[in-house]
């Protein structure tokens, strides 16, 4: 394709941009479960915390989602990478050159 360039520098720079923004996340994650925890046991009330604490639950439970599914892309993008540098040193070894 025209204008695209893959390296395997780039490819391992995602990934782990990608792997260090899911270590963020979990990071909040847990920062927001402690402060769940919290409120649940300050805020006294029959309808309105019980509510608030399902809607608080059903975010966690989709950031949790968000941030294993970046843990595998980063994952998945580390590993092409180091596939590329594979390929590379490989091709580049059968044809009698040095590897940069």
């Amino acid at each position: 394709m025209d204008g695209i360039t893959i390296s395997t520098d780039r490819i391992a720079t995602a990934g782990a941009g990608v792997t260090e923004v899911a270590t963020l996340l979990l990071r909040e994650i847990g920062v927001m479960d402690d402060l769940l925890a919290a409120i649940r046991s300050g805020w006294q009330s029959d309808s309105a915390a019980p509510r608030f604490a399902a809607v608080m639950e059903g975010y966690l439970d989709q950031a949790r989602q968000l941030k294993d599914a970046l843990l595998g892309q980063g994952a998945t993008l580390l590993t092409t990478g180091r596939r590329f540098d594979e390929a590379e040193q490989s091709l580049t070894q059968s044809m009698g050159g040095a590897h940069p």
